[in-house]
């Protein structure tokens, strides 16, 4: 470990920087990024003639301008591209845009893409109003991007991306939209026409800090906030949360990521499926609905399974794993449920070094990290775990979920099941493994995966999972599928 880095800044004095960035905005930064972080903002106090970390962070509080964009620019993740989970646009484009048009046929709709980055999404978001348009005629319109990064805001407002921006190609192509029509390529390079580039205004905004709704961000027809709100914690999401619901038209849709959809549901907004994605809908009630009864249990389909699959036989006799809970387990599932990933983490560690063989340690871990998208650590911690017990059902069930994150769905599919096959009436799993054989155009399979998911749910199994909202989703698809 670089020295210089340490004397620079002390174990107290990170924990004090962590504080302020959250506190600022929203953002909880691991312990993992300590190094990089210290190492930043050393660079940044030499190059600006700070001796101390002391004072440079005194400059970073005193004046919240530049030096305050800089470390916002370190800790904001802008990981994103065109048409990110596409199926959503496809919904936006078949149904929920032609649907807001026709209602309100002589007014302009409000697009707000809150935590835009460098401008993708709500490009993504310009071109499926166009494609509408091209449909159902003419109509008006204002996309407004926002971030808290102005770096990524300037990168956003020139619109040249290069390769890595656009990874959606086969499921776009399925559904007929195309994305190269309205760019001009220059070698690795693509530039947005000036177009659809000029349907979209970015404007900073600080989803933390910043007064909204105001005159200018409320009365909006869809809110976009996708894998912005994973980093924040529990008080700040809800607060965050509560904004969107007043900032949004009467039957207003808020759009988030798959992921988070399951574990939003604050009872202000109401679940609804469109197409073969989740939305969350404002109206009077404002509220899930479930269906009046629940229905009849449905049996395992088992016979319906290949053959047994192969599991990996372990290198060495699998020793028995200490069945004695550590009291610090409870504290950091805690810690998880309230989003306060970093003490999690710490607890998690120290837990892992006293008692190496503790598997339940091992499983929070990974979902803590898989919460935080820090998808080759996850995958790490689950190896780790199957060297101590190759047999162990959750750990390929993480694997499963953070493959279906990276939407490599080949190995979401077979990680899933090898839980299945080791835990037959594991809910989760036949959930998560329903939603991999939609994505692979599978709907028979996706209807059994669902069916079984809907008898073998049960809460407490792993923290951080509404089983209320999987349920709800699982009578949705159930019905609606066809097979």
């Amino acid at each position: 470990m670089d020295s210089t880095v340490h004397r620079f800044m002390t174990l107290a004095q990170w924990e004090m920087l962590k504080a302020f960035i959250q506190r600022e905005t929203g953002i909880i930064v691991p312990d993992q990024k300590r190094m990089f972080l210290e190492h930043e903002c050393e660079q940044r106090a030499q190059l600006l003639g700070f001796e101390t970390f002391s004072s440079y962070f005194e400059s970073v509080q005193e004046s919240p301008g530049r030096e305050f964009q800089e470390l916002v620019h370190l800790v904001a993740i802008n990981e994103t591209y065109f048409f990110r989970e596409p199926l959503q646009f496809i919904a936006l484009r078949d149904h929920l845009l032609p649907e807001v048009v026709r209602r309100n046929p002589n007014r302009p709709l409000r697009i707000w893409s809150a935590g835009t980055s460098t401008g993708e999404e709500a490009y993504s978001i310009a071109m499926i109003v166009q494609d509408v348009r091209q449909r159902q005629g003419e109509f008006e319109v204002e996309i407004i991007g926002t971030d808290i990064d102005q770096e990524a805001l300037k990168h956003a407002k020139i619109a040249r991306y290069g390769k890595n921006a656009f990874r959606s190609d086969a499921v776009l192509n399925a559904n007929g939209l195309e994305w190269t029509p309205y760019f001009e390529s220059d070698g690795d390079m693509f530039t947005l026409n000036p177009q659809i580039r000029d349907m979209v205004r970015f404007e900073y905004l600080n989803l933390t800090h910043d007064t909204y709704p105001n005159l200018d961000f409320s009365n909006f027809d869809f809110i976009f906030c996708r894998n912005v709100t994973l980093y924040f914690d529990r008080l700040t999401l809800k607060a965050v949360h509560q904004r969107f619901v007043a900032s949004l038209k009467p039957e207003g849709y808020l759009f988030l990521a798959s992921a988070e959809t399951p574990h939003h549901n604050w009872g202000e907004l109401r679940l609804k499926e469109v197409g073969s994605v989740f939305v969350y809908q404002k109206t009077e009630t404002a509220s899930i609905e479930l269906p009046p009864s629940t229905p009849e249990p449905v049996p395992l389909l088992l016979d319906r399974y290949p053959a047994p699959l192969s599991l990996p036989e372990p290198t060495q006799p699998v020793m028995p794993l200490k069945t004695i809970k550590p009291p610090s387990l409870e504290a950091a599932t805690i810690y998880f449920q309230k989003k306060e990933y970093a003490r999690a983490l710490h607890i998690l560690d120290q837990t892992l070094t006293r008692y190496p063989d503790f598997s339940p340690a091992y499983i929070l871990k990974a979902n803590i990290l898989i919460n935080q998208e820090q998808f080759d650590e996850a995958e790490q911690v689950c190896r780790l775990l199957q060297g101590r017990e190759a047999w162990n059902r959750n750990a390929y069930f993480l694997l499963g979920l953070l493959n279906f994150y990276r939407e490599n769905f080949g190995l979401a599919k077979a990680d899933l099941s090898k839980a299945i096959y080791l835990k037959p009436d594991f809910g989760l799993a036949h959930y998560y493994l329903g939603q991999v054989y939609e994505r692979l155009a599978q709907p028979a399979l996706a209807h059994r995966e669902y069916r079984n998911a809907l008898k073998n749910l049960e809460e407490g199994v792993l923290p951080g999972f509404s089983i209320e909202s999987l349920r709800l989703i699982c009578q949705k698809k159930i019905s609606t599928i066809q097979t």
